[in-house]
């Protein structure tokens, strides 16, 4: 919306103009929407992380009229707090689902190709194994990326949520060490996601 209800949607900076706040709650109004609030790190958009002109808002919100919240009964509205972006993602579930992933059969995954871990893996069964047949040293290749290769793709949930954790802890804080932290756990953060987007493809 690029607007804010109240002050308090906004930390840093000058104060929000009235008459803009009082505007936006005004349509609101008229359009009978309502906000869901959100649940999680109150702001949404941030600029110049780590600065003196450090700007953090709620910009990014979900409205909705009184038919749907009659609907929805459940509806939550949660913010993930972690993006390459400056705006963080928002996350609408209206049901609270709850979804689950299957086994599946080995196959090598370009992923890995990002992992230091997976050259060395080759190598070293390609040396162990060198007189053995070209097949023999694909299966045993296959056997031990199985276990370590699955180590990386299947810890995508999990890495991410430490990288996020480390970033939650030290988000609000405008300390030396936290804002470094942050960085660092940003960076981590989109290598993961890289890793993750190979994966997928």
């Amino acid at each position: 919306m690029n607007n804010i209800v109240k002050q308090e949607d906004k930390r840093g900076g000058q104060p929000y103009p009235m008459w803009l706040i009082q505007g936006f709650q005004e349509v609101l109004d008229e359009c009978y929407l309502n906000d869901l609030g959100l649940i999680g790190y109150p702001y949404t958009w941030e600029r110049g992380h780590g600065t003196e002109n450090w700007l953090e808002i709620k910009l990014d919100r979900a409205l909705a009229s009184k038919e749907f919240l009659n609907i929805f009964v459940e509806v939550k509205l949660t913010n993930m707090e972690i993006s390459t972006s400056d705006h963080c993602p928002i996350f609408l579930d209206p049901f609270n689902m709850v979804y689950s992933a299957g086994n599946k059969a080995f196959r090598f995954e370009n992923g890995w190709l990002r992992e230091p871990m997976c050259r060395h893996i080759v190598e070293e069964v390609w040396f162990r194994f060198q007189d053995r047949s070209l097949q023999d040293k694909t299966s045993e290749c296959a056997k031990v990326l199985k276990v370590r290769g699955n180590e990386i793709t299947g810890s995508f949930k999990l890495r991410i949520e430490q990288c996020k954790n480390t970033m939650k802890r030290a988000k609000g804080r405008r300390d030396h060490d936290s804002v470094k932290k942050y960085k660092q756990a940003s960076d981590m953060l989109n290598e993961v996601y890289n890793q993750r987007e190979v994966f997928w493809k």
